[in-house]
């Protein structure tokens, strides 16, 4: 902000001498030390044409060849949706608000059972539930998307649920078909058919024929006829940035340049290490010498003359001038450490643990980073749930409640079926011995329950409690009535 103040001995200024203030951020102000800084328009479908699949195959490349940035994806799919993925709990109650059992039962066993078959989750065979939504936060952070296709009556009789997903390679939903309106009087915005709510409408694909599918390129689509899908069947994952936005950037788009850089930066190091290294020792001989040799296999001879732990003895006139090596940079460590911090910040990772690096880290500084890491972890999970694993399930069980022959369930409830929970992964804490007083102090007040500390583990209490049913069956007095009975707080 500018402060001016008028002159006061000017005629027209002389009885006003209020200052005037002039409202200009410095971000704003055009100067030759900014004029090579850039603007961001906002999402402008015909730059998103052009500039996407560039951005989207230099992140795949950088992946598949350089290994923090592999490491990197890695980490967000093992963190985000874990070994065993998203667990899921059916939780249908009845008008009372009592849980019915049987059905709950009999909707956690179809749904496992199908989630856990490639042949009925997947319409290509080839992948169980866990492994799209692997596969989804794979795509959506080197893509920057993901596209599911869920197909209802899929294979019926065959897949007696009637339902399977086909994953897309987000690059075949054409970025470059932008349509102002259509005889609809809806848009065609980068691939995606819109309302004039924006509301997605249809989806468009790039066909391939087969010689495409074999031979083509990884990650561009070559005709001009497209597959026109409703937006009913598609679930689209990806991270508005922005209003009005319709397709996602990669998630470490920001720090591809920065990477690929100190990628190309290490190339060179170790290219003139090695040529420094190749250099060891330069001899000449002092000029018009007549006794000294006069070729090199002469010199050789006096050379193999010393033995360990005593320089060569060199003919006389001649002398030794030894070449050390200068590279790597001493400052290569620090400039990698920069870098990579950029890379973990854009991916959302530790740089600690992206890096391998725990120098100079103490218990307390390594705490704070891995609960900001978590929490991070929990926000895409619970944005793939809302996006992914709600959708599927209720796609899932419309599908199951109308075409398996051996459900009891009518589909006029199923509402009431529609109640269900997603657990994401979770970790074990940093102190074992805290979190576990952290849990009792919940559970005895009531701020827990024995379920959701379990979930906060990454455990089913359901199924342990059965289980330990089952093991003290034949006992007197079970684990459960031991260990777990009711506790009240003090009445005030």
């Amino acid at each position: 902000m500018t402060i001016t103040w008028r002159n006061p001995f000017r005629r027209d200024t002389a009885k006003s001498r209020a200052p005037v203030i002039v409202r200009d951020y410095d971000a704003g102000l055009i100067s030759r030390l900014n004029n090579d800084w850039s603007s961001d328009g906002g999402y402008v479908p015909n730059t998103v044409a052009g500039e996407l699949p560039r951005v989207v195959a230099r992140c795949r490349n950088e992946v598949k060849n350089n290994p923090w940035l592999q490491h990197a994806v890695r980490m967000l799919v093992n963190n985000v949706v874990g070994p065993s993925g998203f667990t899921f709990t059916a939780r249908a109650m009845d008008f009372k608000g009592v849980e019915d059992k049987r059905a709950n039962q009999e909707i956690t066993d179809a749904w496992t059972r199908w989630s856990t078959d490639p042949q009925l989750c997947d319409a290509a065979g080839k992948k169980t539930f866990r492994a799209h939504c692997r596969l989804a936060m794979k795509q959506w952070a080197r893509d920057g998307e993901h596209i599911i296709r869920m197909i209802p009556g899929h294979n019926y009789p065959a897949n007696p649920f009637a339902f399977a997903l086909k994953a897309y390679n987000p690059t075949a939903l054409d970025p470059t078909l932008n349509v102002a309106a259509t005889r609809s009087g809806t848009a065609i915005i980068n691939g995606i058919e819109v309302d004039t709510w924006g509301r997605p409408v249809a989806y468009y694909f790039r066909a391939k024929t087969n010689t495409d599918q074999i031979f083509g390129s990884d990650y561009v689509y070559y005709g001009a006829d497209h597959e026109r899908v409703p937006a009913a069947e598609i679930i689209h994952l990806f991270d508005a940035d922005i209003e009005g936005a319709v397709r996602g950037y990669p998630m470490l788009a920001s720090a591809l340049s920065a990477l690929h850089g100190l990628n190309e930066y290490e190339k060179s190091e170790l290219i003139a290490a090695r040529k420094d290294a190749n250099r060891s020792s330069t001899y000449e001989a002092a000029a018009g010498d007549e006794d000294s040799p006069a070729d090199e296999e002469s010199l050789a001879e006096w050379i193999v003359k010393s033995e360990a732990g005593q320089d060569e003895v060199l003919p006389r006139g001649w002398s030794r001038h030894d070449n050390s090596p200068t590279r790597p940079n001493a400052n290569m460590p620090q400039f990698s450490k920069h870098i990579l911090r950029k890379v973990a910040s854009a991916g959302g990772v530790g740089y600690n643990k992206l890096a391998n690096d725990l120098e100079g880290v103490s218990y307390s500084s390594m705490r704070e980073g891995t609960l900001e890491e978590r929490n991070g972890y929990m926000d895409l999970q619970e944005v793939m749930i809302e996006t992914i694993c709600r959708r599927v399930y209720l796609e899932w069980l419309r599908a199951y409640l109308s075409f398996h022959p051996a459900t009891t369930l009518p589909l006029g409830k199923i509402e009431k079926f529609s109640a269900h929970r997603w657990r994401g992964r979770r970790w074990s804490w940093i102190d074992p011995r805290s979190e576990s007083a952290y849990y009792e102090t919940c559970r005895k007040w009531g701020w827990k329950t024995d379920e959701d500390i379990a979930a906060d583990i990454g455990e089913d209490f359901a199924e342990n409690t059965n289980s330990i049913r089952r093991l003290d069956s034949k006992a007197q007095g079970t684990y459960l009535e031991a260990n777990y009975a009711t506790q009240q707080p003090p009445t005030p």
